[in-house]
C-alpha cells in the first residue's frame, strides 16, 4: 500500500505561567491510503493534539516545536500558511468532537457545506447548492433540500454529526481524521455514524485516522492501533496482534479493565493511580507510577520504541536490550 502520511517525533508543547505541559512528546507513526489507524487512551493523553498538530490548528499558547508531518511526500509543518490552508479542508478534512461548537449557529448547514466547495472546487453557488443536497443525501438526511436551510439547533445530535461529515467529505479527502466521532450519541445513533464513515471511506478510498477511548469500536474497525499514553505512543501494532498480544502494561491494563472480560460477581478490574500531570518533568517512563512491573530504569530513563515482532512496537524497559 502507498503511504499517505507519515508522523516522525511529532512534539507539542503548551507555555503556560505554571510551566510547559508536554501534550505530545515525540510521536511516530504511518498510515496507508484506504487504512484506518486508531489513536486510543484515556482523556489528557495527548490524542486530540496530535490532530490538530497534522492539521495545524494548534493555537496559543500550544506550539509545535519539533517533528515531520509528510503527506503525500510533503511535509505540512513546513508548508507555507496559504498553501496548508489549501490541504486543510480539501485534501485532509477533520470530523471534531462537538457538531454544536463545529457549526455555526447563525448560519444555515447548506451555507456551511457550500462554503468549502465554492472556496476549495470553485463551484459556482448554483452548484454548490445542488452539491450540498446530494452530499446531504449521500450522509443519510432526509428530504436533503429541505434540511439545507436548517439552523444547527434545528437539528438532532445525530443529524448535526451527519453534517460535518458532509462537510468533511465535501472537497473528497485523501486523508479523513474522525476525533471522538460519536461522542454524546446513543448507541444505536453512534453504529449508524460509524458504519457511514466506513462505508464512505470503503468507496472512496481514503485513509482515516479514528481517535477514540471506545476499545470495541477499535477491535471493530481499526486495521492498526496506536496507544498513547502521557503524550507518547506507548504500542502500536496491526489492531488483531495487539488485542491477541498486548505487550505494554498500559495496554494489557485497559484490555483488562473491559466489562466483558469481568467475572460474574466481581468488581471490575481497574489502572490504579492516576495519569501523571504533564506540566511534571517525567524523565522515565510515564507510566511506571501505576506498573505493576516498574524496575529501576523506569524512573529516570524514558525507553525507546523496540520492535517486539513484526510490526509489533512497545515503548517499554521490558523489551530494551
Amino acid at each position: 500500500m502507498k503511504t499517505l502520511l507519515e508522523v516522525k517525533n511529532l512534539t507539542t508543547h503548551f507555555f503556560s505561567s505554571r510551566g510547559v505541559v508536554k501534550a505530545v512528546d515525540g510521536v511516530d507513526f504511518s498510515l496507508d491510503a484506504g487504512e484506518t489507524l486508531a489513536i486510543v487512551g484515556e482523556s489528557g493523553c495527548g490524542k486530540s493534539v496530535t490532530a490538530y498538530s497534522i492539521m495545524r490548528l494548534v493555537s496559543a499558547p500550544g506550539r509545535t516545536i519539533a517533528g515531520q508531518v509528510f503527506f503525500e511526500g510533503k511535509d505540512l509543518l513546513l508548508l507555507p500558511d496559504e498553501e496548508m490552508r489549501r490541504v486543510r479542508g480539501h485534501q485532509i478534512s477533520m470530523v471534531f468532537q462537538e457538531p454544536m461548537t463545529s457549526l455555526n449557529p447563525v448560519f444555515r448547514v447548506g451555507e456551511q457545506i457550500a462554503e468549502g466547495l465554492v472556496l476549495h472546487l470553485g463551484l459556482s453557488t448554483g452548484e454548490a447548492r445542488n452539491e450540498t443536497t446530494e452530499l446531504l443525501k449521500l450522509v443519510g438526511i432526509p428530504s436533503p433540500a429541505a434540511r439545507s436551510k436548517d439552523y444547527p439547533h434545528q437539528l438532532s445530535g445525530g443529524m448535526r454529526q451527519r453534517i460535518i461529515i458532509a462537510m468533511a467529505l465535501a472537497c473528497r479527502p485523501k486523508l479523513l481524521i474522525a476525533d471522538e466521532p460519536t461522542t454524546a450519541l446513543d448507541v444505536t445513533i453512534q453504529a449508524q455514524i460509524l458504519e457511514l464513515i466506513d462505508r464512505l471511506k470503503a468507496e472512496r478510498k481514503m485513509g482515516l485516522i479514528l481517535i477514540t477511548h471506545d476499545l470495541g469500536v477499535v477491535a471493530e474497525r481499526a486495521d492498526r492501533t496506536a496507544i498513547m499514553y502521557a503524550g507518547r505512543i506507548v504500542e502500536y501494532a496491526a489492531t488483531a496482534e495487539l488485542f491477541r498480544n498486548p505487550r505494554h502494561p498500559y495496554t494489557e491494563g485497559l484490555l483488562e479493565s473491559l466489562p466483558q472480560r469481568a467475572l460474574p460477581g466481581k468488581p471490575l478490574r481497574t489502572i490504579p493511580g492516576y495519569v501523571p500531570d504533564l506540566l511534571d518533568d517525567l524523565p522515565g517512563c510515564g507510566f511506571c507510577n501505576r506498573c505493576p512491573e516498574k524496575r529501576g530504569e523506569c524512573k529516570g530513563n524514558t525507553p525507546l520504541m523496540n520492535e517486539v515482532a513484526a510490526g509489533h512496537f512497545v515503548r517499554c524497559w521490558k523489551f530494551c536490550s
